[in-house]
């Protein structure tokens, strides 16, 4: 019993360690001209998340992509524990808020590090602390979030600015506008950037959650230049979320071992489309 009991505190500690996905959640993803847009900052596992306790002290940047320009909206934030954004919507065309925080640091017994590493396929990390005998040693870790959200505003008009890199370190950047269809595409692509370099053989996540329906996942890699593509089923609504965890060697202090980058994007199909066709 007492065996039994001590697995199953491992593994309620296992998956403590890795929940850690991280996106921007708005109300929904289709709006009209002068519609306020509420955001969400969300923290848990499985697509399925809590109000994150950070407040504006933790943002690196938030800034705010119009059709027609970029904005630094971290004022938005207040210094309160959970709090959202909301912003009105001036224009027609697709929208999308970024947002990089600071560092945090976090500390985990051999054991939890290692299982958090093989969970989000940082395989670097594995093997190195194998090669360099730190397979039994403490994780430190600083560790950031890059994470953006797209959404529409209009049924008639898509604006393509989100097609290019931002300022995110870790960067997740659709080939396409996700909402330029006329229905529910059946493949899309999408272009993973490290500090502005292609990411190669990067394990990405890819989540869809619809009302009342168990919460689908895929894992999905980068080609050799930083591009994946994943298929849509044609019942591929609600709403949708890309992430990924990316880890180097810190060299900045002797507190981490290492510096690591986990990063989001999403969208949402569904009123977008019923409305548009």
């Amino acid at each position: 019993m007492k065996k039994i009991l001590s697995l199953s505190v491992l593994l309620i500690l296992i998956v403590s360690v890795t929940a850690h996905e991280f996106w921007l959640a708005p109300k929904k993803f289709w709006f009209q001209v002068n519609d306020t847009a509420t955001l969400n900052f969300k923290v848990g596992e499985h697509f399925l998340g809590d109000n994150w306790k950070g407040n504006k002290s933790k943002v690196n940047q938030l800034l705010y992509y119009s059709p027609s320009s970029t904005n630094s909206i971290g004022n938005l934030l207040s210094g309160n524990e959970g709090d959202s954004i909301k912003i009105v919507l001036r224009e027609e065309g697709t929208h999308m808020v970024i947002f990089n925080s600071n560092n945090s640091f976090i500390e985990l017994e051999a054991d939890k590090f290692n299982a958090y590493l093989k969970e989000d396929g940082i395989m670097n990390t594995l093997t190195y602390r194998k090669e360099h005998d730190e397979e039994n040693k403490k994780g430190t870790e600083y560790y950031q979030r890059s994470v953006k959200t797209l959404f529409n505003v209009g049924i008639n008009k898509t604006t393509n600015q989100i097609t290019q890199p931002t300022a995110l370190p870790l960067d997740i950047i659709p080939s396409t506008n996700p909402y330029a269809y006329l229905q529910i595409p059946e493949k899309i692509e999408f272009t993973v950037l490290f500090k502005g370099k292609p990411l190669a053989h990067q394990q990405m996540k890819v989540w869809n959650s619809k009302q009342h329906e168990a919460v689908n996942e895929i894992n999905v890699f980068t080609d050799a230049n930083g591009k994946f593509k994943f298929k849509i089923s044609k019942a591929g609504s609600g709403m949708w979320m890309i992430s990924t965890v990316y880890m180097e060697r810190n060299t900045i202090d002797n507190k981490a071992d290492w510096q690591s980058y986990w990063g989001s994007l999403t969208f949402g199909y569904g009123n977008f489309l019923l409305k548009k066709n």
